[in-house]
């Protein structure tokens, strides 16, 4: 987690989509236990398996259905895919603990539906269920008192954040790269052949 937050806080000048609106973007939201509770149950009805609690018995996070939420004491990433993606977050109340599981999932958790994401380029837009996407640091200045508080995420991309980024290859193109060096860029163990 260090190493990607430092990668998200370095000088981006050299890298390919520097230009890009979504390359990087900021956004402060509002959370409260109750609209996490009603995020968490949301996505509980449609994937429960992604949604699990701990249970201290078994010390274990298992399948059930999610009741009071309770204050909200922490949130972290506890997991990323290999290209930096969250793919698993904690969430801890006073109550529970809960382990969010997939981009998708903590995308729409995150997301208050009314607050503005500050793109690299300094335009705003409000994000609705989901934030752009799940390649995001969580700041230090997120704060939450009496069930309510301010989520500060550093972000970038949007999407799945999964295979060839239509920006970059965009931009690798612009820059004169034909199509292999493109998908060479992007899928360095990929071999080209010619299908009989």
């Amino acid at each position: 987690e260090a190493n990607f937050r430092a990668y998200m806080k370095s000088d981006a000048s050299d890298f390919l989509e520097n230009e890009e609106q979504w390359y990087r973007w900021t956004y402060q939201g509002t959370i409260s236990s109750e609209e996490i509770e009603k995020r968490l149950v949301a996505r509980y009805a449609a994937r429960p398996d992604l949604i699990l609690t701990y249970d201290k018995t078994s010390d274990s996070y298992v399948n059930q259905e999610i009741g009071v939420a309770g204050t909200i004491t922490n949130i972290e990433v506890v997991k990323r895919l290999p290209g930096g993606v969250a793919d698993e977050l904690l969430i801890e109340t006073d109550k529970d603990t809960y382990l969010v599981i997939g981009e998708y999932n903590i995308r729409y958790v995150l997301s208050d539906g009314v607050s503005e994401v500050v793109r690299n380029d300094g335009s705003a837009v409000t994000v609705s269920n989901l934030l752009p996407s799940a390649y995001f640091i969580i700041e230090p200045e997120t704060v939450y008192s009496d069930g309510e508080g301010q989520l500060f995420l550093n972000g970038g991309g949007y999407g799945h954040g999964v295979g060839m980024s239509q920006n970059g290859a965009k931009q690798a193109a612009l820059q004169g790269m034909n199509c292999e060096e493109i998908l060479a860029l992007f899928y360095k163990e990929l071999e080209l052949v010619q299908a009989d």
